[in-house]
């Protein structure tokens, strides 16, 4: 079953920022808010409901795993977690922000077009 979250959910930015907090528990919240059950947030995210408990009662998650499945499960676009950083994620991060510094370098480049490379929205070199 796909999740079925409200238009431009993931773009509310008080979304956004639990997303970059990657605070789980706050995120479930938030999805409670808009009406999405526990049982729901459990299935889509290959939890058991009373892991779902535990982590709004206050249980961390930090293992890459879970928190991928969680991304892929709850349908969160790439990057907004800080787990594959995109384009888009390192442009709100910007170098300033704690996590940039944790980004590996190859993730700050990306190729934009055959003609361009972007590097935090900055032209890069060019192609033949």
């Amino acid at each position: 079953m796909k999740p079925q979250v409200p238009e431009g959910y993931w773009d509310r930015p008080v979304v956004r920022q639990a997303l970059l907090a990657r605070d789980v528990a706050g995120i479930y919240r938030l999805l409670q808010r808009v009406g999405i059950s526990q049982r729901r947030i459990a299935a889509w995210t290959e939890q058991s409901q009373s892991e779902i408990s535990e982590i709004l009662a206050g249980r961390q998650v930090s293992s890459y795993e879970v928190l991928s499945r969680i991304q892929v499960g709850l349908g969160i676009p790439p990057g907004r977690m800080g787990l594959l950083y995109d384009l888009e994620t390192l442009t709100i991060l910007g170098p300033s922000h704690p996590q940039w510094a944790s980004v590996p370098e190859p993730f700050r480049l990306r190729e934009v077009t055959p003609m361009e490379t972007v590097i935090y929205n900055t032209p890069g070199p060019y192609w033949d």
